[in-house]
């Protein structure tokens, strides 16, 4: 094996130490893997590989799937028994001769820690493992063990980065329970995720994509160069998608479609499967207030405009935007952060790019909350006519509706007749 610089640098600095090793890989030089976290998936997992290597025109043999079965030292015997499993199958070539390989992090020994563990530990084991098998410029791609993908999955991301660097998402649609109250959490939660990014790009947000885990996509050098996966039990992907953006870009993928599961779910602190068990009527998934997007463009577009006036001039401002938002850059320190950008970068354009590392995607979503004590959260039966007024697009108040408008503005290389699963 050899490595570059960035990624030594990188497996000194950042790479998990461990008794974890890569099981079953067969080559020394893959174009690209594709990492996917398991815990106690069984079939589950079976039905995801078999819609993840029934690609158009067959599964490459240098392209490599990485399954790390994982637990936490807290785990429940019935997990680590149905993982123990999940690798028996595996061992015994369930795949063969497919490059499919795994992770044990599951047995003795090699099981998480409980203050680390989790699916974003579980995607840097995957990711770190991998590494030093990937050719120069090769991929590193992050699915779910419960997804479905399309035929044209593996043709679209290459394609896609033999053009292009950095990271990227994925299309996505989640598929619609038949059933209530699961259907209507399922189309809320969507409607708060398509409607935030939106609210986001409109505003100008350079961090303006979903954060799905299982819609990432990098080349290892940006992965390496962003810091790698983070070890969060869940917001892995926000914070990893943030870092690439940083160093690079995250742009949107088209031409395939990503299905995440809608099942009901407890591994993770928040995310589709809390949505999906939390129900009821009033807990609902809440959408922001048109306002806060209204206020974030207003600030963002002021740094834009003028970047050479003082921190205390930017502050005046913003005041005049919002009192909130003054408050908010007060505490957060920006006149500070301004007045040390200033000294640091001579240069405007280099002025701007740093301004927006500082205020990132998490300091948007904190200023949203802030605002939120003046402009609060309500339903999405509530809010969606309104951001739709505020983006100019005609009036709607049936959410199923609405999220068939916002599912075609986020997948509109669809032609017509191919559109079918935009209300699945």
């Amino acid at each position: 094996m050899t490595f570059s610089k960035t990624q030594q640098r990188y497996l000194q600095r950042h790479a998990l130490s461990g008794p974890w090793t890569l099981e079953g890989v067969q080559g020394d030089k893959y174009r690209g893997a594709v990492v996917i976290p398991a815990l106690a998936e069984g079939e589950v997992l079976w039905a995801t590989l078999n819609t993840l290597l029934s690609q158009s025109g067959g599964w490459p043999d240098d392209w490599l799937v990485v399954v790390v079965i994982n637990a936490r030292e807290d785990s429940d015997a019935q997990q680590v028994d149905s993982n123990l499993k999940d690798l028996e199958q595996l061992r015994r070539g369930r795949f063969a001769p497919a490059p499919v390989s795994w992770v044990d992090a599951s047995g003795g020994g090699c099981r998480l820690s409980i203050k680390r563990g989790g699916v974003g530990m579980a995607r840097k084991l995957g990711c770190d493992l991998v590494l030093p098998y990937l050719a120069d410029k090769g991929l590193l791609v992050h699915l779910d063990a419960d997804c479905r993908v399309e035929d044209t999955y593996l043709t679209v991301i290459e394609d896609y980065f033999t053009r292009h660097e950095g990271g990227g998402v994925l299309p996505y649609c989640h598929p619609l329970p038949t059933t209530q109250p699961f259907r209507a959490a399922m189309i809320c939660y969507e409607l708060y995720l398509r409607c935030h990014r939106q609210g986001l790009q409109w505003a100008g947000s350079p961090y303006a994509y979903h954060a799905i885990g299982s819609t990432m996509v990098s080349t290892a050098e940006a992965y390496v160069k962003a810091g790698g996966m983070n070890c969060r039990q869940a917001g892995e992907d926000f914070y990893f998608l943030q870092q690439v953006a940083k160093i690079s870009a995250v742009d949107y993928l088209e031409g395939t479609v990503v299905w995440p599961s809608s099942r009901i779910s407890q591994r993770t602190p928040f995310g589709t499967g809390q949505v999906i068990a939390a129900s009821e009527e009033d807990t609902l998934q809440q959408l922001y207030h048109p306002a806060t997007y209204a206020v974030l463009r207003d600030w963002l577009r002021t740094a834009t405009e003028h970047p050479q006036e003082t921190s205390q001039q930017l502050l005046e401002r913003a005041a005049a935007i919002d009192t909130v938002l003054h408050n908010f850059l007060l505490k957060e320190g920006f006149a500070e952060r301004w007045r040390q950008l200033c000294r640091t970068h001579g240069t405007i354009e280099r002025r701007l790019r740093a301004f927006h590392e500082w205020f990132d995607g998490l300091k948007s979503l904190r200023c949203i909350h802030a605002l939120g004590e003046t402009y609060p959260v309500a339903p999405a039966v509530e809010q969606v006519p309104r951001l739709f007024e505020l983006w100019g697009w005609d009036a709607c108040c049936d959410l199923e509706e609405a999220l068939i408008q916002l599912r075609r503005q986020d997948l509109s290389w669809l032609a017509e007749g191919d559109a079918a699963f935009l209300l699945d």
